[in-house]
């Protein structure tokens, strides 16, 4: 006899959000009032979103300012939706349980083209309008790898995209709503890599091709990918650590940007050119942070054994008793000696390309 599988209670997502913020370190709690509220989304699960270092660098960054309150959230899980569902609920942040359409800027980090639908089910799920907002809605913005590579299927519902990373053009973007606040898109015509949609108007052929852009007034022609240039000094990494991630077990230190071989099928050789390493010294500071804090480190990168040092990164792990996982790795730069240091390391599984 087959036993049915019950199906998973309905969960109230404030009871998942005191436990999410029990379970953390180095959460930032600020007060709302004089500061610009930024809700930063990504459109996933929290157990996916809070193990990527773009989106907790960006936490990170806009957190150090002190005319900025950043509060995180993330697509709800089936049981939360089913909550709030049949109790008319709205999406709230994490640190505070503020509703997404009481923030002054909503931003979603977007990391995967699946994830472009999760965007516009959160909107709703968030009594946000997918178009024609009005002043006393949010902001909509959008960063990361997958609008970089190519922005338009989520155009039509988006006030401001950021193309490229978010190192570089967060900073400016805060600063143009600071100055000038919200209004007018027109603010951010000089913002580096900002691309406002609808300041651009495809005009179509017959057969549906793309004859021209029409580009309004004042905004640039292109809109370039900005990159930053001075990348290396302090490693991406984990910010805000907890358990109840997909690598709950690390702490995530990146150790550089892109791949020098610049294959075409691959879009991280492209996206994050010039290839870019972290320098040594601040990166065995990062891991070291890491394992005092879990005792095994992440390295995140396109191909790990392109850093100039990586031998001495490993030998570096093993030598204060610490354990590693490393994301990638190329099979035409593999050596004998880093594979024994990956068994040394207990990295029980290697991807190689």
């Amino acid at each position: 006899m087959v036993k049915r599988r019950d199906a998973p209670k309905a969960i109230d997502p404030q009871t998942v959000a005191k436990e999410r913020l029990a379970g953390e370190r180095g959460t930032v709690i600020k007060d709302h009032v004089g500061r610009l509220s930024v809700a930063l989304v990504y459109p996933n699960v929290y157990e996916v979103g809070m193990s990527n270092l773009g989106f907790q660098k960006i936490y990170h960054l806009l957190n150090l300012r002190d005319d900025v309150v950043c509060e995180r959230a993330f697509l709800p899980s089936k049981q939360e939706a089913e909550f709030s569902g049949k109790r008319k609920l709205k999406i709230c942040s994490l640190e505070t349980g503020k509703a997404l359409s009481e923030f002054d800027v909503v931003a979603f980090s977007v990391t995967f083209e699946p994830d472009y639908l999760n965007v516009l089910s959160i909107l709703s799920l968030a009594g946000i309008p997918l178009k024609g907002r009005g002043k006393r809605d949010p902001l909509i913005v959008t960063g990361g790898v997958a609008v970089t590579l190519n922005p338009e299927p989520v155009a039509d519902f988006i006030d401001v995209v950021l193309l490229g990373e978010g190192e570089k053009n967060i900073g400016p973007f805060i600063d143009a709503i600071i100055k000038d606040g919200k209004g007018d898109l027109k603010i951010f015509a000089d913002v580096p890599g900002a691309y406002v949609p609808s300041a651009y108007k495809p005009v179509y052929a017959d057969d549906g091709t793309i004859t021209e852009v029409k580009v309004t007034i004042g905004f640039p022609q292109k809109v370039k990918r900005e990159w930053d240039e001075n990348y290396g000094v302090e490693p991406n990494r984990t910010y805000v650590e907890t358990e109840k991630t997909v690598f709950g077990d690390m702490a995530l230190v990146e150790t550089g940007k892109g791949c020098g071989k610049h294959c075409r099928f691959c879009a991280a050789g492209y996206i994050y050119r010039p290839t870019r390493h972290v320098q040594t010294e601040p990166l065995l500071s990062a891991i070291n942070e890491g394992l005092v804090a879990k005792g095994k480190v992440g390295l995140v990168g396109s191909a790990i054994c392109d850093h100039p040092d990586i031998e001495k990164i490993f030998t570096h792990i093993i030598s204060r008793g610490g354990k590693f996982s490393v994301s990638s790795l190329r099979l035409d730069n593999l050596t004998n000696s880093m594979l024994a240091n990956l068994l040394k390391g207990e990295c029980k599984t290697i991807t190689v390309a």
